[in-house]
């Protein structure tokens, strides 16, 4: 079985979630987490319609993930460079 959102979440939370946060930082860290996981599924499957062949389908997602994964890229850079 591959990665879960909920093994992720835990990762995150040992590199990124300082030891000393309280309740509120890990709730909104928690929420804004899982709210761009929906918001990443939402454009996966976006515009692709159940009446879509499984060929065009997996074209489509594919086409979607790369589109996910150049956009995740910049923003990686951007703070990166200090910019996000």
């Amino acid at each position: 079985m591959g990665s879960t959102l909920k093994s992720q979440w835990v990762s995150f939370l040992e590199t990124s979630m300082p030891k000393d946060a309280g309740v509120v930082q890990y709730t909104e860290t928690k929420r804004a987490f899982y709210a761009g996981a929906i918001s990443c599924l939402t454009c996966v499957v976006d515009g692709v319609s159940a009446e879509t062949s499984p060929e065009d389908f997996f074209k489509e997602i594919k086409g979607n993930m790369r589109n996910i994964y150049r956009e995740l890229e910049g923003f990686s850079e951007d703070v990166k460079g200090g910019k996000a």
